[in-house]
């Protein structure tokens, strides 16, 4: 594991006018190897790029730091940002603190109904990010292969993991959100993965999300049928990288063909903006390991701030990063969709797009159509997989005529959301296609039931009929 006492012996590094001030919980606490892990990602970055640069540690405890009062010592001491901090507690307090006496960038994202004052930018890796991400891919992908006009989709979580709900959440917000229906939430207790062939016999979906440990995965493969793709969050990634020291010790044939959301620090490591970061032997750990990658990208993120530059894209370790500060001050973050071969997880390919046909005569205005960043030019052509160094072409993208779709029992059609005004617009589909509304007849959707206390899982209502 890594060196004990590594953020206590190196807690200022480097020399310079520029101050940076990290807030990272102490050595005694339950997050000890989590700071040491970020601070040594940003000493990693500093070494890059730190001319002119001081960086000090102070240590945060959730529950006793007087988080204000340090605030206010740090801005007296003429740091120019503070970057922390790292548990969502700690984030949540600095919504008690207005205004903010410096500018401070968050290492993760407040719980739901925490407002952060003016002058936070908030960053960190949220599980929902990533579940919504793998949403966009899926739809687009299940609207390409199946040609469904109404995709749907079926989300099953771990019942004793709060992380789990959250992504398989996000999952079907998302889903939901561009145009498909779907399953209630299936909670699942994982000591009945035996029943899962007798819970999901009628179920017929497009996609399915995986908010459960690898091991089900070849159990609930058979119960769906191998031709239903399945999707997950950097959660299902076993460690199992090509050209690695533990890669063939860890593959596993029975996740070919299981898609996941993973950071290019995994899964890109050739790339030069990944490549130009040195590796620590002191952190073996996966979950460490990511949270070294996010000290390497807090601290660019950091810099690029200190400069006072309000619109940033960072091509980074953790993925494709973007803010418009004085519209949304929460970074977004695009990661690469990866997908397991030969036991292996390894970046997705799909074949890149054929050019468009010209059209015979000027393209017809779409009334209130905003520019899709992260679409292909061609509405027909495969969604093309992120990577660093890789930025998506803007383009405006057609609409087709809404489709009417028959109501079908079981399932929880939702409304497309209307786009944000001004700054980065949310991420659509890959492919371009408009959600499709709900019919204004038939079915009202319906919250998700609370899981039987018997079985541990919510029963999902099998289809009425062939589809």
């Amino acid at each position: 594991m890594l060196a004990g006492g590594a953020a206590s012996a190196a807690t200022r590094f480097g020399r310079g006018d520029t101050r940076i001030a990290l807030l990272l919980p102490d050595d005694a606490g339950p997050f000890r190897r989590a700071a040491e892990a970020v601070l040594m990602g940003v000493q990693a970055a500093h070494e890059l790029d730190g001319a002119g640069v001081m960086v000090e540690s102070f240590d945060v405890d959730d529950e006793r730091t007087d988080l204000p009062g340090l605030l206010q010592r740090i801005a007296g001491r003429g740091y120019s940002i503070a970057v922390g901090p790292i548990t969502r507690t700690g984030v949540n307090r600095l919504a008690e603190v207005e205004p903010l006496p410096l500018p401070v960038l968050t290492l993760n994202v407040p719980e739901p109904g925490y407002i952060l004052p003016a002058g936070c930018v908030q960053f960190g890796l949220p599980i929902e990010d990533e579940a919504a991400q793998i949403a966009r891919f899926a739809i687009d992908r299940a609207m390409r292969q199946t040609g469904a006009l109404v995709p749907r989709a079926i989300a099953i979580a771990d019942q004793a993991s709060s992380l789990a709900h959250r992504s398989a959440g996000a999952f079907l917000d998302a889903w939901r959100g561009l145009g498909g229906e779907s399953y209630d939430m299936l909670t699942l207790d994982t000591r009945m993965l035996y029943e899962l062939p007798r819970i999901l016999g009628g179920v017929r979906a497009d996609a399915a999300f995986v908010a459960l440990s690898p091991e089900a995965v070849p159990v609930l493969r058979e119960a769906l049928g191998p031709e239903t793709p399945l999707y997950g969050t950097s959660r299902l990634d076993v460690g199992a990288i090509p050209d690695t020291k533990a890669g063939e010790l860890l593959a596993n044939p029975a996740l070919d063909g299981l898609h996941i959301v993973e950071m290019p620090w995994q899964v890109e490591r050739r790339h030069p903006a990944v490549a130009a970061y040195p590796r620590s032997e002191k952190i073996p750990h996966l979950e460490l390991q990511r949270l070294y990658a996010l000290g390497i990208d807090a601290y660019r993120i950091a810099r690029e701030l200190v400069l006072g530059r309000q619109q940033i894209e960072i091509d980074g370790v953790t993925g494709w990063l973007r803010v418009d500060v004085p519209v949304d001050p929460r970074v977004q973050r695009i990661s690469t969709v990866s997908v397991y071969q030969g036991g292996m997880l390894v970046p997705a390919e799909i074949p890149a797009a054929q050019p468009a046909p010209a059209p015979a005569g000027p393209a017809p205005a779409v009334p209130g159509g905003p520019a899709q960043p992260l679409a292909p030019a061609d509405p027909t052509a495969p969604a093309q997989p992120w990577s660093p160094g890789q930025v998506p072409a803007p383009a405006p993208m057609p609409t087709p005529p809404p489709v009417q779709a028959p109501p079908s029992p079981g399932f929880v059609p939702v409304p497309a959301p209307t786009p944000a005004p001004g700054g980065f617009a949310p991420m659509p589909a890959p492919s371009g296609f408009t959600p499709v509304p709900a019919p204004a007849s038939g079915f009202v959707p319906v919250p998700a039931a609370p899981p039987a206390p018997s079985q541990g899982f919510v029963p999902v209502p099998p289809p009425a009929g062939p589809r």
